[in-house]
């Protein structure tokens, strides 16, 4: 095996460094407890050094919508916001969609958010400290106010 790693790139020797280390991580956690909210800010760090989309990796099907509670599926489908160009105000919307049936409504959220990279809290990464900047025209907004 040294031999082999003494004979590769620098790129093989990440590639296969990425593997191994990938292998023994484990993050799964379930947010309830203080060991589970480390496993969590080590993934946050990780995902923000690593630069990770996580729209790009997972997308929610059926399987996961059905598995949420019926509010839950009724504050994903305000926060689709595809209800803005109905005819319905948003508020009756929501209203009539509380009243389908939990696999209905399941359905109806999917396609709300197919193709539009929803994910839930938990892998959301959050927005590193000093990663937005103020532009230009921002700070001309800013000054007008």
């Amino acid at each position: 095996m040294l031999r082999w790693c003494l004979s590769q790139d620098r790129e093989a020797l990440l590639a296969l460094l990425a593997v191994l280390v990938g292998g023994v991580i484990d993050l799964r956690h379930e947010d309830a407890t203080p060991v589970d909210r480390r496993r969590q800010s080590v993934a946050d760090l990780l995902a923000q050094a690593l630069d990770i989309d996580m729209t790009q990796v997972w997308k929610p099907g059926l399987d996961y919508w059905l598995r949420l509670s019926k509010t839950a599926l009724i504050d994903a489908l305000a926060q689709a916001g595809d209800h803005a160009s109905a005819a319905t105000a948003p508020a009756a919307l929501l209203a009539s969609c509380a009243k389908l049936k939990k696999d209905a409504l399941a359905q109806k959220v999917e396609r709300a958010w197919s193709g539009r990279g929803y994910l839930p809290d938990l892998l959301v990464t959050p927005v590193a400290a000093g990663a937005l900047a103020l532009t230009e025209t921002g700070a001309y907004a800013v000054a007008a106010e």
